[in-house]
């Protein structure tokens, strides 16, 4: 009866555990438990599906290699110093996906005594904060961009601070504010480029600027667009397309 009872102890955890880690790989948040010197011992499938690392690939790798280069040993000490302090904290960073690229994460930890073997562990809530932070960051800089206008004391003075403005969401090299003289119906631009070689004043007609004013909003035009409108007799191609 003793040896029949302690079975079916084992297969009430046993389910127990199954329960639990069914919840943890449903959960939306990464969630990983990693020892002392951050050796990740166990994380669950929304690594995969936010990142793209199978949980494979983590187990027994450095969970601050996840982080970007800059911010590892600052995250680390600020892991620790609040896990002495409170048994718990939180932390921002980058976190790197399988791709190479990074998106921003929102970590929560808390230590947890005597978890694996008698030795103490730290379990990791790190949720992805990626498209709050861009929109956040576009707001900023869409309300000092209005804000320059006023305070500008020259179109070069504002032209320089949508060049800023814009590199800090984005990589600009090339950028050209365009004039729409409504009369001539011609566009003329003005700007700063890496090409010697530019039109700075040209029909409004069968132009992707043009398309675009007509279209009332803001857009994103990749290579297969600008040809499909192009075939559609929407605007015309001029030299290569990028």
């Amino acid at each position: 009866m003793k040896e029949l009872a302690a079975e079916l102890e084992n297969i009430k955890l046993l389910m127990k555990k199954r329960e639990l880690m069914s919840i943890l790989d449903n959960s939306f948040n990464m969630i990983a438990n990693i020892d002392l010197d951050g050796r990740i011992i166990f994380c669950n499938e929304a690594y995969h599906e936010i990142l793209g690392f199978h949980k494979d690939e983590l187990i027994d790798t450095s969970f601050y290699n996840l982080l970007h280069p800059s911010e590892r040993s600052n995250i680390k000490e600020q892991i620790f110093t609040q896990i002495l302090k409170e048994s718990r904290g939180k932390a921002e960073s980058l976190i790197i996906t399988k791709e190479g690229y990074y998106k921003f994460a929102e970590h929560k930890y808390r230590l947890l005594p005597g978890n694996i073997n008698g030795k103490d562990t730290i379990v990791i809530s790190s949720q992805d904060n990626t498209e709050k932070r861009r929109s956040d960051l576009v707001l900023k800089v869409q309300r000092n961009l209005a804000n320059s206008v006023v305070s500008s004391n020259s179109f070069s003075d504002y032209y320089n601070t949508i060049v800023r403005e814009l590199n800090t969401i984005m990589e600009v090299n090339n950028l050209f504010i365009a004039f729409y003289d409504e009369d001539r119906v011609m566009l003329k631009v003005t700007g700063m480029t890496d090409e010697n070689e530019r039109i700075e004043t040209f029909p409004e007609n069968l132009s992707l600027t043009g398309y675009m004013l007509r279209g009332g909003k803001a857009a994103i035009y990749y290579y297969d667009d600008i040809i499909e409108l192009n075939r559609e007799g929407k605007v015309s191609l001029m030299g290569t397309v990028s």
